[in-house]
């Protein structure tokens, strides 16, 4: 309401900041508002979903019967709710988090270790499909057609551009894939995508399912601290 972008922008957390100069952001900010005047702002809550918050936000601009919508992300801290990204200011140019690779492949693995629990598997409604005899992982970290083991299940690597139908065998369920990972310091933040593979006469993933998890760094590495939302 007062043109405070430098506010704003401190409410990011701190790796947006560390990469993202605020000349920048503010630009952004400027441009998206276009010299008008906001006469009236509401904000709802989505929802809350482990460190992860969603906020709804209607913008009302003087002599425009339209209002304008921004949808907020927020990450529950240590410090507490920091801003982590706005729809409609920021586009993907902004994408920040993403330069440590070491760091964003452990964190990878150290969710789909996770997911593959029992825990796990029944928040994506999986735990009474059978586990494939090989999990196929789309990701952008180890080399194509290589092989490994999550959780001692054998897992077969494959790059995100390769052709799926082409490349997954017709016996299995369901294939994933690494759809975004974000280090946020001591938070990460890994999102994993399920596909189904048509199976007739077995017992299958109906729809594709999306996954969020939190994870938090500690000595040995990423450890799971809580589930985001699920679509």
């Amino acid at each position: 309401m007062n043109n405070d972008t430098r506010t704003i922008y401190d409410l990011f957390v701190p790796a947006f900041r560390r990469e993202i100069p605020f000349n920048r952001f503010d630009s952004a900010v400027r441009a998206w508002q276009n010299n008008r005047t906001i006469a009236r702002i509401q904000s709802r809550v989505i929802d809350t979903k482990g460190r992860g918050g969603h906020i709804s936000t209607f913008l009302f601009f003087y002599g425009e019967k339209e209002y304008r919508y921004l949808y907020q992300n927020w990450l529950f801290s240590d410090s507490g709710w920091q801003l982590v990204w706005i729809s409609n200011i920021l586009n993907q140019s902004f994408q920040f988090g993403t330069q440590d690779t070491p760091a964003m492949e452990k964190a990878a693995l150290a969710a789909l270790n996770y997911v593959f629990t029992n825990e796990g598997l029944k928040k994506v409604h999986l735990h009474q499909i059978p586990l494939p005899d090989t999990i196929f992982v789309f990701q952008p970290f180890f080399p194509a057609e290589s092989t490994g083991f999550l959780k001692q299940q054998p897992v077969v690597w494959l790059a995100p551009e390769q052709d799926r139908k082409l490349r997954l065998p017709r016996s299995i369920p369901y294939y994933c894939q690494v759809e975004q990972i974000r280090i946020f310091g001591p938070i990460a933040l890994v999102t994993i995508d399920f596909y189904p593979v048509a199976q007739p006469g077995k017992r299958a993933l109906g729809r594709s399912r999306s996954l969020e998890i939190y994870l938090k760094a500690d000595n040995a590495g990423w450890v799971f601290d809580s589930f985001g939302k699920l679509w």
